[in-house]
């Protein structure tokens, strides 16, 4: 549910002059297949031991069972990657040698993708939580056909899902001060690090490493990432906030032909 409305307003952020409707769009479904596929993968590993046993389940992807982690590294490997030149996955055409051209605004359509989706999971229940009282805004599931807890738990989920929106609104006011590329990929796999790894104590995932749940470790891993590469970036651009040429002339841009 996340990955189309994402995809589509990932693509429509992309600067059109550089890079062409085609291209962008192209861009905009490889991500969505990518985050697809990323996503049921994570999933599988996540909950090995069920489909260790029951293994002609691992395809069926129409009875549920993703993770929005693995979502996050199809999606972010395919979506904000255009390889230029033979033998690419997005093949355009230019003049130049091979070279990667990324563009940092799609990373506003993952947000917003996400948070779309956590709208189905509010719905249907399948994230389950721990016990909630005290605050007035624990819920509990009293239809039979939802996946959801029966007494009262926190909504994690929709805890999540505002959390993602604040994470767009960031996301958003970053991408005005024109920060080096992927920079911005990096801020939200950063921040959604942060906010997964503050809302774990709130949900009932199953371990995966000891007593570290999958979503922890890679969470873990993104803010690892995102410390570390930031910086890095940020001082690559070089005096003046500009970033430094290549030796040889400028740099051809990209072409979609007409």
């Amino acid at each position: 549910m996340n990955l189309f409305p994402g995809g589509g307003s990932g693509s429509s952020a992309i600067h059109f002059p550089r890079v062409g409707d085609a291209d962008a769009y192209a861009v905009a479904i490889a991500g969505v297949l990518g985050g697809l596929v990323c996503s049921r993968v994570f999933h599988v590993i996540d909950a090995w031991s069920y489909y260790a046993a029951h293994p002609e389940q691992i395809v069926a992807v129409w009875n549920g069972g993703a993770a929005v982690t693995g979502g996050i590294v199809g999606g972010d490997r395919l979506e904000t990657e255009i390889t230029l030149g033979p033998g690419s996955r997005v093949c355009l055409s230019t003049p130049s040698a091979t070279r990667v051209y990324r563009s940092p605004h799609g990373v506003a359509g993952l947000a917003l993708g996400m948070a779309i989706g956590r709208i189905g999971d509010v719905i249907n229940g399948e994230h389950h939580a721990t016990a909630c009282a005290g605050v007035p805004w624990c819920v509990r599931y009293t239809s039979p056909s939802t996946l959801g807890q029966r007494d009262f738990v926190h909504p994690a989920v929709a805890y999540e899902l505002v959390a993602d929106l604040l994470i767009l609104l960031a996301l958003l006011a970053l991408l005005r001060r024109d920060p080096p590329p992927l920079v911005p990929m990096l801020a939200f796999v950063g921040l959604y690090g942060l906010v997964r790894l503050a809302l774990s104590p709130f949900r009932l995932d199953p371990a995966w490493l000891g007593a570290i749940t999958e979503a922890q470790a890679v969470s873990a891993a993104f803010v690892v990432i995102a410390a570390v590469g930031i910086p890095l970036l940020v001082r690559s651009r070089g005096p003046g906030g500009e970033a430094p040429r290549r030796m040889g002339g400028s740099v051809p841009q990209p072409h979609t032909p007409g």
